[in-house]
């Protein structure tokens, strides 16, 4: 067990190496060289991991550099007859479609790494240096699913997505 409260920035948190560091997807304040270091920590990261993590109940609260929030996704009434309908995404405009899009892969990923442990290769969690190529695979499942996306999506308005995902995450 090593205590984190006191690690410096630019170290791992569990072993102090300085290099290829990475931070922890929820609070975006401790910083891991490597799955192993964060998996050997987590036990007493999770004690403060919530309490840093950004407060998604503010209107304001960072994405951790996105420069957007999903707190400006308009709502929609009645979320849940949309969801059994498989219409949450229809009706709402291109730009936000991309935006939910995006955070639902994101959420996914990590549901599958904090949950059960599952990474995959090209994410972040399985060591890419970016998730591009796994959310394209994901919008591929996705656009498997009958009427799960709007009538206006076609495999340019995907293309758009991706480009509209490396844009929010500051890449080229």
């Amino acid at each position: 067990m090593v205590d984190t409260s006191s690690t410096p920035s630019g170290q791992c948190a569990a072993c102090r190496k300085t290099t290829n560091l990475k931070r922890c997807a929820k609070c975006k304040t401790t910083q891991y060289c490597s799955q192993e270091c964060q998996k050997t920590d987590w036990k007493e990261h999770k004690k403060s991991c919530s309490k840093n993590a950004p407060d998604r109940s503010n209107p304001s609260f960072s994405t951790g550099g996105s420069g957007r929030a999903s707190a400006g996704i308009a709502a929609i009434d009645k979320p849940f007859t949309a969801l059994s309908k498989k219409k949450w995404l229809h009706n709402r405009p291109e730009a936000e479609v991309y935006a939910l899009l995006i955070d639902i892969y994101r959420m996914r990923v990590e549901d599958d790494y904090k949950f059960s442990g599952d990474v995959d290769m090209d994410s972040i969690y399985g060591g890419a240096p970016n998730g591009f190529a796994g959310f394209r695979r994901f919008l591929r499942q996705v656009e498997r699913k009958p009427g799960l996306l709007p009538d206006w999506w076609s495999k340019e308005k995907a293309a758009v997505c991706v480009r509209h995902g490396k844009a929010v995450a500051g890449a080229t």
